[in-house]
């Protein structure tokens, strides 16, 4: 809250986030969520993504998960892909479990389309592009570090251009803003600059989402540094108060946990 931010996520397809792959702990964490009017993204890539189950979604567990916390309050939506591969995730595939957890379910399913380095999206990115697997979508391109925040601008418009009209308006903008060690962080401008660009091209149709992870071991400095760090705080509290233009009233930073409350999404 204190950061302008309303919306939350955890991470539970990378190991360190292993702890939301149990039911009992998803909802503690929506229920913590809800004491601090908060609403959460809640991560099923590990369900269905490849690092976890190559091109074979877990229909059953999918099913007993959804149909247990759907009616929870602070729901917020589903995040079903993280940076998916055509080899093992490919757009029918993924169309097919977007059609199998609306059944289910009406809450927003959102995925991120991996995009930095030589894999920028759409031109050489290893996912087919498609509208029908999402209600919402992001590209996550990291320019610091992995690509150029000089070319940042020029290549959200390109891509920005080459998603069907219908689909823009579904857009968010993912602002990097973790440092993993030995590389250079982000710096308050950095934050800024992409969160503008992104603003400046339309992306941030349904908000602006703040990547961080926070892992145990601190390696990736995520809530605590951010906190610790007065100019990377005030540059996320004033993005996400100027681009709080999401539908549902919200911006949607996807925050979660590792270590129960801090920053995590890489």
């Amino acid at each position: 809250k204190a950061l302008n931010i309303d919306v939350v996520m955890n991470y539970a397809e990378d190991p360190t986030g292993s702890e939301f792959r149990t039911t009992g702990n998803i909802i503690t964490y929506l229920d913590a969520l809800q004491s601090n009017g908060l609403k959460g993204i809640v991560d099923l890539s590990f369900l269905t993504n490849s690092l976890s189950n190559g091109s074979n979604p877990q229909y059953s567990a999918i099913t007993a998960l959804v149909n247990t916390i759907k009616n929870h309050p602070a729901l917020y939506g589903w995040y079903v892909y993280d940076e998916p591969v055509e080899a093992t995730n490919p757009y029918s595939t993924r169309i097919a479990v977007y059609n199998y957890i609306k059944a289910l379910d009406s809450h927003p399913i959102w995925l991120v389309f991996p995009g930095y380095g030589s894999t920028w999206w759409p031109s050489s990115s290893p996912a087919t592009y498609s509208s029908l697997d999402h209600d919402l979508f992001g590209v996550d391109n990291y320019p610091i570090n992995h690509n150029s925040l000089s070319t940042f601008l020029s290549q959200i418009t390109a891509s920005y251009g080459s998603v069907p009209s219908g689909d823009r308006g579904n857009l968010i903008g993912i602002v990097q803003t973790y440092q993993i060690s030995g590389e250079t962080a982000p710096s308050g401008s950095n934050i800024a600059t992409m969160a503008g660009d992104y603003a400046s091209v339309g992306w941030n149709s349904k908000g602006i989402a703040f990547w961080i992870w926070d892992v145990p071991s601190g390696v990736i400095p995520g809530a605590t540094y951010l906190k610790a760090h007065t100019e990377l705080w005030s540059a996320v509290s004033a993005a996400a108060l100027t681009y709080h233009e999401d539908l549902y009233a919200t911006v949607v930073p996807l925050i979660g946990a590792t270590c129960k409350g801090c920053v995590i999404k890489w």
